[in-house]
């Protein structure tokens, strides 16, 4: 978990944005939501959901009331995941979602107010057996 600040636009909006590196976010949904709740979180932003397409169950305990949750689940094999959790007030648009050997990528451009900025997740899994991709492939 981590959690940051942003004063951001020509019309300065205080966000509070946090991010989980979840590994199942399903088993863990009511300490996240919990989290998102008690620290008055913005928007949350999640690695290694492994929310599956269709999961309403999950979405729907990951989202507490007046939030909103956008999944871009794995596609074709198992784990990863990129999700995010806002407040409803905030528009988020997905840009792009894509997935390569060594990390997966959404873009979405958020939009508060009169203010719109971009927000770019990337998750590159560490090496291991499993996923035997180096970080040095993910710089190429």
């Amino acid at each position: 978990m981590s959690a940051s600040v942003f004063i951001y636009g020509q019309t300065p909006t205080v966000l509070f944005q946090c991010y989980f590196n979840a590994q199942s976010a399903g088993g863990k949904s009511l300490s996240i939501a919990g989290y998102i709740c008690d620290k008055k979180v913005d928007f949350c932003c999640m690695t290694e959901s492994r929310i599956k397409e269709g999961d309403v169950v999950t979405e729907n305990s990951l989202s507490p009331n007046g939030y909103l949750l956008k999944s871009n689940p794995r596609q074709g094999r198992g784990g990863g995941g990129v999700a995010i959790i806002y407040k409803s007030v905030i528009k988020p648009k997905l840009v792009t979602y894509f997935e390569k050997s060594s990390f997966e990528c959404a873009e979405w451009l958020v939009t508060l107010s009169a203010n719109t900025f971009r927000l770019v997740i990337i998750y590159c899994p560490p090496y291991s057996t499993a996923h035997p991709v180096t970080e040095s492939s993910f710089l190429n």
